[in-house]
């Protein structure tokens, strides 16, 4: 499970500040680049670490462009080097 820590403008202009627990990181990185391509503007997003701690989340990084995909790429890239060929 992580956790997200997010603020942003909704599509009103109003500052809201809210946070999404999900299954996964890729889950909730989609889910923000979702929020922005409806009009929401990202000022500061953070991931609880598993001690506990705040990550920061660099901004330029919600492009618009879903998460999963890549990431689901990569995985798949780092599975095939690290696991070993039957």
């Amino acid at each position: 499970m992580i956790i997200i820590c997010f603020k942003y403008f909704d599509s009103l202009g109003d500052l809201q500040e809210c946070s999404y627990g999900g299954p996964n990181l890729e889950s909730g990185l989609d889910m923000l680049t979702e929020l922005m391509n409806h009009g929401w503007k990202l000022i500061d997003v953070r991931i609880i670490g598993t001690n506990k701690n705040l990550i920061s989340l660099p901004l330029n990084a919600f492009d618009g462009n879903y998460f999963s995909g890549p990431l689901d790429k990569l995985r798949q890239e780092w599975e095939d080097i690290l696991l070993p060929v039957a």
